[in-house]
């Protein structure tokens, strides 16, 4: 395993930054969780950002925001996916990134998706 990068540690701060402010989702509109912004960090610090939410229990949807505000930050803007499955067979929700593989997705249908445009307008430094 490398050492991290400076790159890689401003955005894990960044990251714990955000997933502090994702521990009252049920309290916000979830477009308009104030996340900072993550531009001036180098793109590459993306890998820890991955690693991170990758790693810890957090709930999928504040994984999904966390990584589509980063990479909104640095021009890759992607929906989030919000879907269920049926209650006949359980029902769960989750959520995950648009251009998630399939197997994101885990049997659940889509329901509802936010767009970072959405987002992009609520972000604070």
């Amino acid at each position: 395993m490398r050492a991290p990068t400076p790159d890689d540690l401003r955005a894990g701060v960044w990251t714990l930054r955000c997933l502090a402010r994702c521990r009252h989702l049920d309290e916000h509109d979830v477009r308009t969780v104030p996340f900072p912004s993550s531009a001036r960090i180098a793109g590459r610090g993306g890998r820890a950002v991955a690693r991170l939410l990758r790693d810890r229990e957090d709930k999928c949807l504040s994984n999904a925001l966390i990584a589509q505000a980063w990479r909104a930050d640095h021009g890759d803007p992607v929906d989030v996916v919000i879907g269920v499955t049926a209650p006949s067979s359980g029902f769960t929700a989750h959520a995950w990134l648009d251009d998630a593989p399939a197997a994101a997705s885990e049997g659940h249908q889509e329901i509802h998706r936010i767009s970072p445009k959405a987002r992009v307008s609520s972000r604070r430094d």
